[in-house]
């Protein structure tokens, strides 16, 4: 159902996945989060496939995507405009999650043409720019980096990183991972991690990961329907209310839907309620056939 194909943008080797071509409805693209790959959207992306043209990207320094020579937001948000433009081709629906999420927004605002709508799952924002220290999201990133580009087996890889322990500095509690993520997740990160540059995290950690990300600015230049998922802070997630409150401000057309106790994966948590909203929000925007696209846009 999903072939991989890899495009070259500005000097950037790109991996991504793609369903065949369809001369009806808007295409879907993918944008996943730090440390992962496209497959993190597989438990959406064959219901989603079955009406949809889908494109699912590796981002640069994850999965079988070439390295970067910088890991700024603005460098993933660069790759995703060309990527519209060079492979898509035409007004797009983009699906971020986490850092996704990010690059949708940005990607919106640069090209607001090519983007018809915009979903954004629990973006961190600020949270992991200047905030990071605040929380704990700044022992997460290092711990991920310990491991990134592990030649180890999967099993191994997961065995250590079950063990690394997230620090709160609001707390003052230390938080092991392997009492928070089952399994499962831990194998699976563990195995996208296989695939990670160490040097993603490196801007990150030292709080520089959104230089030139003028949240503000970009969020007010969005012009396309938007829908914001929130997680639960309580739970992991990582969109502030504060945040969430700057969204409204600034983006016209913004749905904002919040989660009590669902954590910062959203889409693997509640998958089907995560689904049903999708749907409904794809086919309110009146893109699906030639003729309409792009329509709510220029009204």
């Amino acid at each position: 159902m999903f072939a991989e194909q890899s495009v070259t943008i500005n000097g950037q080797s790109l991996n991504y996945a793609r369903t065949g071509p369809r001369s009806d409805g808007i295409p879907l693209l993918f944008l996943h989060g730090v440390s992962r790959r496209w497959q993190s959207f597989l438990p959406l992306l064959p219901q989603l496939g079955s009406r949809y043209e889908i494109f699912a990207l590796d981002q640069r320094g994850h999965g079988r995507s070439g390295l970067g020579k910088r890991y700024d937001v603005l460098d993933y948000i660069q790759d995703a405009v060309g990527f519209v433009n060079q492979v898509v081709e035409r007004p797009t629906l983009i699906y971020g999650h986490s850092l996704g999420a990010m690059v949708a927004a940005g990607t919106a605002a640069q090209i607001p043409d090519l983007v018809a709508g915009i979903i954004m799952e629990d973006p961190p924002f600020r949270a992991m720019g200047e905030r990071i220290a605040q929380g704990p999201l700044k022992s997460l990133m290092a711990g991920m980096q310990m491991y990134a580009g592990d030649p180890r087996t999967v099993a191994e890889i997961a065995k250590d990183f079950a063990d690394v322990e997230l620090y709160d500095p609001r707390t003052d509690q230390h938080t092991r991972m392997g009492n928070i993520r089952d399994g499962v997740s831990l194998r699976f990160s563990a195995r996208s991690l296989q695939d990670v540059d160490p040097q993603v995290f490196a801007c990150i950690v030292a709080g520089a990961w959104l230089k030139g990300f003028e949240m503000e600015k970009i969020c007010a230049a969005i012009r396309c329907p938007a829908l914001l998922f929130q997680a639960d802070e309580r739970a992991g997630g990582m969109l502030a209310d504060d945040d969430v409150a700057l969204l409204k401000r600034h983006v016209p057309s913004l749905t904002h839907l919040s989660f009590s106790g669902v954590p910062h994966l959203m889409h693997w948590a509640i998958t089907e309620r995560i689904l049903n909203h999708t749907w409904g929000f794809i086919e309110s925007l009146d893109t699906n056939t030639p003729s309409s696209t792009n329509r709510e846009l220029k009204g």
